[in-house]
């Protein structure tokens, strides 16, 4: 059974290698809070575009993406406690590693299709999909504040979309990172672009 990893969300700052990962799953709850607080519903559900996605769409494409990927970190970084293997930043992570993470930037010109397990439903609920995001900040804090002292580079994670590729667990924080905060982006931009609806 995968074990799950719980903490609050708000922690006591790691160390200096560490704090960045675990303050920005943090912060990208807040600012995902923010977006909702300043959106109706409908607001939330409406794309700016035919075929475009919604903020709540952006947010439940994230969740699906994390949903089989946070239980496979804690899985692991659990089972590395107490196996190893053990190491100390800086980590180098090869270069499929910070391949990987570049494609997912923010300001990566390059548009991955989401693979159709990740693609959000038409209409999530805004208040649920936000929720959930949420947990998953809560619970990928506690991983990264859990694997200090882990060999970010060595203890690894397969994919959940390609099952052979496997990274580090700190390129998986990096990139989840990265994700996240240019589908976040994407949100703001659709609730701009949006026509205005009640």
């Amino acid at each position: 059974m995968t074990r799950c990893i719980t903490g609050p969300l708000i922690m006591e700052p790691l160390p200096p290698p560490y704090e960045p990962y675990r303050s920005g799953f943090e912060t990208c709850c807040h600012d995902a809070r923010m977006l909702w607080d300043a959106m109706t519903p409908g607001e939330a559900l409406t794309p700016p575009a035919p075929g475009r996605w919604s903020p709540a769409q952006c947010l439940a494409h994230l969740n699906a993406a994390a949903r089989p990927l946070v239980p496979a970190l804690e899985a692991r970084i659990f089972k590395a406690q107490r196996y190893g293997p053990y190491g100390a930043p800086p980590f180098r992570y090869g270069w499929l590693g910070r391949l990987f993470i570049a494609s997912v930037d923010p300001e990566s010109s390059v548009a991955i299709p989401a693979p159709p397990s990740f693609r959000p439903p038409p209409e999530p609920d805004p208040q649920a999909v936000l929720d959930t995001f949420c947990d998953y900040q809560r619970r990928l804090s506690v991983c990264v504040a859990r694997s200090q002292g882990l060999d970010w580079a060595r203890v690894r994670v397969a994919s959940p979309a390609l099952p052979v590729l496997y990274l580090g667990i700190g390129a998986w924080f990096e990139a989840t990172l990265n994700h996240e905060r240019r589908h976040l982006q994407q949100a703001r931009q659709a609730r701009g672009a949006a026509p205005n609806v009640a």
